[in-house]
């Protein structure tokens, strides 16, 4: 309604100007060179706008005309383009299909199309890497690491080749050049982590674990327990470096994080006594084995207490396991002791509580010791010995990624080297160890045959052995 009232409104002006340049048509005389021209005022009128309509057609020829070549080459540049971003298309496809010729072919088009860096040197660098020319991806990697706007890309290129061909050094650098770049990538932070575990860099370990925690990208429960992991190498250190103190208020903070950590409680039971403080060392470990008794703090504890009388070690062994007595390492403790002290009798009411049902390895092989030491049975120990080997192995420290079983706790797998993977469990009947891998075949009888198999087994044993078990964890 408004442009219509609008339009009118124009109309009506116009007419009404033209009405009055008639009613008032007046006159014009111009002079000039000798020339006279008389002329209406409405006439002169027509004329101007005659001329600066001829004038503006004429500007937008000379425009157009100017503009052709620029038009010709936006539009030659756009044709580049489109088939630049269309060998970049067709290169990342071919890099996922791992075509490599067509790969490298697309990344060489879309470079010289495209005239673009940035845009073509990931691509590149892929071709580079699916061709096997690591040298040249390096190269390229190197290139887009100095150029702010892919630093990043560049450098997660090298850190992924550091990390590849084992080059642990080079790899934290760039992770922490990474972790400069991008501090809140949940991969960064966690890659940079594990590197500075790997090479034992306790302390700044630490403040990456800050950085975890801080960016919610590990939950408390998970970061208390790495760090008091790490409170515990730490205080090893400082340990040999004669720093007990330092290392006595580490190890208390670590047992605080994680109660149930053993390593850190025989450490700092360790500690305490290298500083002269045996009761504390002592309740250290008593306080361990209320939590969770475990077989190296029966050890710890007795050594600590030994007086050479095997009866005085038995009510050692008394005390710690009272403790904690229902479990079945305080009746294996308890067992060890009277065996030792002769006490046959004690130590086979402590074992027969533990022979009904499910019986461990552990307790058959220290029934077969009794019935040896006790009536000189060589048939019962040996009919407890065969049991043994058809029960569960003995319990040990177990990686959790890759089934590796290690004798002593490590906070790095020496197999797949992951941080804080070992748990104290019995293995799986089949499971790998360092240099060999030991397997248990089941079979019909109560018995069992154990065999030891090298690592450098061929893969048709390998393959026969994951038939035999489907849970090898190796």
């Amino acid at each position: 309604m408004y442009r219509v009232l609008k339009f009118l409104i124009v109309i009506v002006l116009l007419v009404a100007g033209a009405v009055w340049l008639a009613d008032h048509p007046g006159s014009v005389t111009i002079k000039w060179q000798g020339y006279r021209v008389d002329a209406s005022f409405t006439m002169l009128l027509l004329a101007v706008a005659a001329v600066a309509a001829v004038t503006a057609v004429l500007y937008r020829v000379w425009l157009f005309i100017r503009r052709v070549p620029v038009w010709v080459g936006e539009s030659s540049k756009e044709r580049k383009r489109r088939k630049g971003y269309a060998a970049l298309s067709r290169g990342m496809v071919a890099v996922a299909a791992g075509d490599v010729k067509e790969a490298d072919k697309n990344a060489k088009q879309a470079d010289q199309l495209l005239q673009d860096p940035p845009l073509t040197m990931l691509l590149s660098a892929q071709a580079a890497q699916l061709s096997g020319d690591e040298k040249a991806a390096a190269n390229f990697f190197e290139a887009m690491s100095e150029r702010p706007e892919m630093a990043f890309l560049g450098v997660r290129g090298r850190l992924n080749q550091a990390m590849a061909e084992g080059d642990t050094g080079a790899a934290l650098k760039l992770a922490e050049r990474a972790f400069r770049l991008k501090p809140k990538t949940d991969w960064v932070a966690s890659t940079l982590f594990d590197l500075q575990v790997k090479e034992g860099r306790w302390a700044e370990a630490d403040g990456t674990l800050t950085a975890l925690e801080k960016n919610r990208q590990i939950d408390t429960v998970e970061a208390q327990r790495r760090r008091a992991i790490l409170d515990h190498q730490r205080a090893k250190g400082l340990l040999g470096e004669g720093r007990v103190k330092e290392a006595i208020k580490l190890l208390k903070q670590a047992c605080d994080l994680a109660p149930h950590f053993v390593p850190a409680a025989l450490q700092l039971a360790a500690a305490f006594k290298q500083n002269g403080k045996a009761a504390k060392a002592e309740t250290t470990l008593e306080e361990a084995w209320r939590r969770g008794p475990h077989p190296d703090i029966a050890e710890a504890y007795m050594a600590m207490k030994d007086q050479g009388d095997p009866l005085k070690n038995v009510k050692n062994a008394e005390r710690l396991a009272g403790f904690n007595r229902d479990n079945e390492e305080s009746a294996l403790l308890l067992a060890g002791a009277y065996l030792k002290a002769e006490l046959w009798g004690e130590a086979r009411k402590t074992l027969s509580d533990r022979t009904d049902g499910v019986v461990s390895a552990r307790i058959c092989r220290l029934m077969a010791e009794l019935e040896e030491a006790e009536n000189q049975d060589a048939q019962k120990a040996g009919d407890w010995l065969k049991r043994s080997t058809g029960a569960d192995l003995d319990p040990a420290w177990v990686c959790a990624s890759c089934g590796a079983v290690e004798a002593d706790w490590q906070p790095v797998c020496g197999n797949c080297d992951s941080f804080d993977s070992q748990s104290w469990r019995v293995p799986h009947r089949a499971h790998r160890a360092h240099g060999a891998l030991t397997v248990v075949e089941e079979t019909k009888e109560p018995a069992a045959t154990i065999v030891e198999v090298d690592s450098t087994a061929s893969q048709t044993a390998d393959k026969d052995l994951e038939k035999k078990d489907s849970s090898f964890a190796g």
